[in-house]
């Protein structure tokens, strides 16, 4: 198995939380104690999350990294299918995941340095009022946000609200396993993911209920196995290469309860990605709760047998059911135990 979610070398691990208890109650604070040589310093720096509301906001810029060492921005821990489900079910309150918020500030949360990564983080604007807002930023090469989902809590009373912003100049930045949803600014330009420059490279997004899915202002953006749900625009002399992208809506688990999940009875997304396990820029096989896409389906998630929308593992056949990946052509699945019981 190939993880979106990139280790470095010799990894030094920080705490964070705003309720205090940890390494860190700021991540800006983190953000200036590890703005180091990594490359000299043979170290990895890392800093992981815990659970809950943050009222915060960091941008990384500035170390010197290379692919073996650089930093990190992750949750502690490790997330299963059933927080992401919580998560997305009741992204705010049930604790299972991190949120970071910001109230009419831009900029929740970035990556401004090569080889950087973003993963598993839930970022929000609450009350966006101001033009041009960016609720994650990614720049320089080789950065990478993974499995990570932006939203505005409000339709924004000002132009250009941002999803992802991105400035990658140079060799690839990526944007892996993630989603948008709720980007608008009343007047149709708000930009789920906005390019302006070269090489962005958009692996299974899901994106829902934005003012624009991507809008590509300059340079080359590479997008595959993509959920577009809504206008993409591509500025005179950019250029946006697409594979197995669909612009229409899948069936998810509970978008009424911003739960975009693929429904196990999906007949738009499930199935019809491109394997990019072999992928010669970035080469992955999990989707964002970190199961195997053994029918690479499009869009940030591989589907989920049985229809509950609740916030555990999916039921099939009476049971909590985990579909794990297909040995010799048939698929195989994990049964949970739910209070001891199988």
């Amino acid at each position: 198995m190939a993880t979106a979610r990139k280790t470095g070398g010799n990894e030094q691990v920080t705490t964070y939380d705003s309720a205090g208890g940890k390494d860190y109650a700021d991540m800006g604070v983190w953000e200036g104690d590890t703005d180091t040589d990594h490359v000299t310093d043979s170290e990895t720096d890392v800093l992981e999350c815990y659970s809950g509301t943050h009222l915060d906001n960091v941008l990384m810029g500035g170390s010197n990294n290379d692919v073996n060492y650089f930093r990190i921005i992750k949750p502690a821990g490790t997330l299963g299918e059933d927080d992401w489900q919580g998560f997305y079910g009741v992204p705010k309150s049930d604790g299972s995941c991190v949120y970071v918020y910001r109230v009419d500030e831009s900029l929740v949360m970035g990556t401004d340095e090569a080889y950087s990564q973003i993963q598993d983080i839930y970022c929000e604007l609450t009350v966006p009022a101001t033009n041009f807002q960016n609720i994650m930023e990614i720049g320089e090469p080789n950065a990478a946000i993974v499995g990570c989902a932006v939203s505005a809590a409000a339709v924004s009373t000002a132009s250009q609200l941002r999803g992802y912003s991105c400035d990658t100049g140079g060799a690839n930045g990526f944007i892996i396993d993630c989603l948008a949803f709720d980007i608008s600014d009343g007047s149709g330009g708000g930009r789920a993911v906005f390019i302006n420059d070269n090489n962005l490279c958009i692996y299974n997004y899901t994106e829902n209920n934005c003012d624009v899915a991507i809008y590509v202002k300059a340079g080359t953006t590479t997008s595959k196995n993509c959920v577009l749900d809504d206008t993409i625009t591509v500025d005179g002399g950019a250029v946006h290469n697409q594979t197995t992208n669909t612009t229409g809506t899948p069936t998810y688990k509970n978008a009424a309860g911003e739960n975009y999940m693929l429904a196990y009875n999906d007949a738009t997304a499930k199935g019809g990605g491109t394997d990019l396990s072999g992928d010669g820029s970035y080469a992955f096989d999990d989707d964002v709760c970190g199961q195997v896409r053994s029918d690479w389906s499009i869009g940030f998630s591989e589907y989920f047998w049985g229809s509950g929308t609740g916030t555990g593992y999916n039921k099939f056949n009476g049971a909590y059911a985990h579909k794990v990946a297909k040995i010799n052509g048939v698929a195989t699945y994990a049964i949970h135990k739910v209070n001891a019981v199988a």
